[in-house]
């Protein structure tokens, strides 16, 4: 979990997390879950966190038994324990502190397979607006990455704000890849 940059960060926000499905438009349906940062306009100079958990098209759950902070390590494990039943674990390792839930995830051919593996940092849509990224540090880690499946190209994508690339992914090695902030 990345500490958000200072400065204007003003309806801003961040989200790092791990899915299956949504590739593409045709997909529609996506499980997903991570941890998202914004400027705490309660407290300037402050940020919230908050893991969460997400199944497409509905809205996103937050994870209110959890803390999750800058400078932790967390992990999310989504995996289809049978049919269209899918687990959600999302562990913060740092704090000892772990989340579960099984849900019905039946992906985009509605029998439960899910068409990709998703590793995001992105700056999410809010009452229908995709807000700006707040810029964070230290780069992002993703690590211990696994896909089961016949398919396992990898497809790598730059997140640009008004023609600026404002985050981009590492080169993937050993299982894993990190992501800066360009903001």
């Amino acid at each position: 979990v990345p500490s958000l940059e200072s400065g204007d960060l003003s309806g801003s926000m961040t989200a790092a997390w791990v899915g299956v499905g949504g590739f593409n438009q045709s997909d529609p349906t996506l499980i997903q879950a991570g941890v998202v940062a914004q400027p705490d306009a309660s407290a300037p100079g402050g940020a919230d966190y908050q893991a969460w958990w997400e199944l497409l098209p509905d809205p996103a759950t937050t994870i209110t038994s959890m803390t999750v902070g800058p400078g932790d390590s967390v992990t999310v494990l989504i995996r289809q324990v049978s049919g269209t039943t899918w687990s959600i674990t999302v562990t913060d390792t740092t704090r000892a502190e772990t989340f579960s839930t099984q849900q019905t995830y039946g992906g985009p051919t509605g029998d439960g397979t899910g068409a990709s593996a998703e590793w995001i940092v992105e700056r999410p849509e809010v009452g229908g607006t995709i807000v700006p990224l707040a810029g964070f540090a230290p780069a992002i880690q993703f690590s211990g990455l696994a896909v089961a499946g016949p398919d396992d190209s990898v497809t790598e994508a730059e997140m640009v704000e008004n023609g600026a690339v404002v985050a981009q992914p590492g080169s993937l090695g050993a299982g894993g890849f990190s992501v800066a902030s360009n903001v």
